[in-house]
């Protein structure tokens, strides 16, 4: 900050000396020209009677000039230093304060957008920093409160029923022992299903990609949920293109995301209802479609529905529809394989979802 004053002050006052010297030469020669000229309109009486003026008693002495410039100079240089310095730097004063407070973790702080257009891209740039680390922050608070969430329940219900147990409230029967054995299972899927998150968001989801018939993976996980679709009243159709070239993705993944989606679609259709699967090859790669006849998503819910924990219905229970993670899955799949993953809904008649996956033709790179 100081060596920019210095060299402020030392611009201004050498253009403010080089001006004032241009003024003082112009000023001389101008005071010796109309001099002259007066003398030469008084009269010839008059001019005879004069004495001769000393022209250079109207132009100071080099000496002078030079240092009453170099004062002149220095003082004015100073005083627009200070000013255009105090101008450029506080906006970065500014802005080293909120960066100071912003380590507090106080994420709410924004930069005043002020200055010249380099200090303003610099303020917009942070503002944009402060925003995206503000949401981070929020999502991060969630996701602790979320997980302590669904840990506490199934902890405390295996926690009550041993303390029953060992208080001889319940016996030890095979029945009491599955109930413990469900919720070590909902446990183990919780935290896998975080684990598998976790390594999608540092882009370290592992991978296995081969050329596969995807129209047969598709057919293979539909025939395993048609019979429990059936016994629902639930239509099952499938449409898949003719002639549907090998696809090189990772089978078991995709595989994991139709059936998340298929439960998914059950889960909201009722009966009467129908399921709708179809692949074909689109113009930018492979698109899979699962649409269902259910009661649909509202449109305040659908930009939520792949976010980690989130219930677009309020009163739906871990029983009835898990953690909330399965679409978060999904999404995070198919973006490993450099797809895309989006959702259509509509709750007025006739309603339903759709899903729509679209995987572009170049083959996903597994992970190291």
């Amino acid at each position: 900050m100081r060596r920019m004053w210095i060299q402020l002050s030392v611009a201004f006052g050498g253009v403010v000396i080089l001006s004032a010297l241009v003024l003082v030469v112009i000023a001389n020669f101008v005071v010796q020209y109309r001099v002259e000229e007066l003398i030469e309109r008084m009269p010839r009486q008059i001019r005879r009677t004069m004495p001769p003026l000393p022209l250079a008693a109207f132009t100071p002495s080099p000496e002078s000039t030079v240092l009453i410039l170099f004062v002149v100079g220095a003082v004015l240089g100073v005083i627009v230093a200070i000013f255009m310095s105090r101008r450029l730097t506080q906006p970065l004063a500014d802005l080293a304060a909120i960066a100071t407070r912003f380590g507090g973790r106080d994420f709410r702080l924004r930069a005043p957008e002020s200055g010249t257009e380099e200090v303003r891209q610099v303020a917009r740039a942070f503002n944009g920093m402060a925003a995206a680390l503000e949401e981070s922050e929020r999502l991060r608070n969630n996701l602790f409160a979320d997980v302590a969430h669904e840990l506490r329940t199934p902890l405390t219900v295996m926690q009550g029923n041993l303390r029953a147990i060992l208080d001889d409230v319940y016996p030890l029967s095979k029945t009491e022992i599955l109930r413990l054995y469900d919720q070590t299972r909902h446990l183990s899927r919780l935290v896998n299903d975080l684990h598998e998150l976790a390594l999608a968001e540092a882009k370290a989801l592992r991978l296995s990609p081969e050329p596969t018939d995807v129209g047969g993976l598709i057919r293979d996980a539909t025939d395993i949920f048609t019979p429990i679709a059936e016994a629902e009243g639930i239509h099952v159709t499938l449409d898949i293109a003719p002639d549907l070239p090998p696809f090189t993705v990772d089978p078991g993944r995709i595989k994991q995301v139709i059936h998340n989606l298929l439960v998914n679609a059950l889960r909201h259709t009722s009966d009467g209802g129908s399921i709708r699967l179809a692949v074909r090859m689109d113009a930018g790669g492979l698109c899979i479609e699962v649409a269902d006849t259910g009661s649909g998503i509202p449109a305040e819910h659908l930009p939520y529905v792949f976010e980690r924990f989130y219930r677009a219905d309020p009163a739906r229970t871990r029983e009835s529809g898990g953690a909330g993670l399965g679409l978060a899955i999904c999404k995070a799949i198919i973006e490993a394989h450099g797809g895309t993953l989006r959702v259509i809904s509509s709750t007025v008649t006739p309603s339903g979802t759709q899903f729509y996956i679209n995987i572009p033709m170049q083959s996903p790179k597994p992970a190291l």
